[in-house]
Order: C-alpha cells, then structure tokens, then sequence
C-alpha cells in the first residue's frame, strides 16, 4: 500500500502542475455542457488521461474510475483508482483559485488512500487508512 500512497502523492502534484497550467491559459480553453449546469473542458479530460495512463502503468492491474468517464466504469470497487481530474470545475473555469486534484485508492469498497492537491495554493492535503492525515505545503 505505500508504493501506491507514495505514487497517489506523486502523481496528484504532476496532475495538478498540468491543471494549472490549464488554468493559467482558460481564457483558451474550449467549455461543453455535460448536463444542466454540468461543465467540463479540456482540461478536465486532458488531466484524467493523464492520471489514468500514469496509474494504468504503474499499477496495471488495478482498475479506474474518473469523474469525466465513469459512464463506462462497471464492476466492483476492487483495488480501485478514483479520481476528480479538476474538483471545483466552475470555480476553475471562472478564475476563481478553489479547485483541486483528487485522487483516492480503493480496496474492497475501502478507501485506502485519499491525496487532494491544491495548485493554487501549492497544499497536498493526503491520509492513508490508518497513518494519519497530513497537509504539504512548498
């Protein structure tokens, strides 16, 4: 489990570096409407493939659900990468510096493993099951 909180840490601030590059450049970014009220960007989906690819092979086993393509997850929450590419996407898209990068580990239907990194703020707010929760901060 320590190889994965360590990478979840990892790979939470490089997701989050690519985000906020995004962020620095929304005024470029093209916006769609999920839903009623439901945005989302290329940056959302630029930052989920990029979880996905880096945690599918690191841990190929290992299943995936992310926000922006749980329509195709199936199954069980069984050694189970969950993740929000960009937590906070109206916050985002507005220039507004509360979103995030969320990362969570599931094992059994138990969450493991939780990192969320801010990278307005440069904070890596992360808790293994049983080890305590803990805030980074550069």
């Amino acid at each position: 489990m320590n190889d994965r909180y360590t990478f979840a840490r990892a790979i939470a601030r490089k997701a989050g570096a690519v985000a906020l590059d995004y962020w620095n450049r929304r005024e470029q970014l093209v916006v769609e409407l999920k839903g009623p009220g439901d945005f989302v960007s290329v940056a959302d989906r630029e930052v989920e493939n990029l979880l996905r690819r880096e945690l599918a092979a690191a841990f190929p086993d290992d299943r995936f659900l992310g926000e922006e393509t749980a329509r195709d997850f199936a199954g069980q929450f069984d050694r189970c990468w969950v993740v929000d590419p960009i937590d906070g996407t109206h916050n985002f898209l507005r220039g507004v510096p509360y979103w995030n990068v969320a990362v969570a580990y599931v094992q059994s239907a138990c969450a493991q493993i939780g990192v969320v990194f801010d990278p307005t703020q440069d904070e890596l707010y992360h808790a293994i099951r049983g080890g305590g929760a803990w805030c980074d901060s550069r």
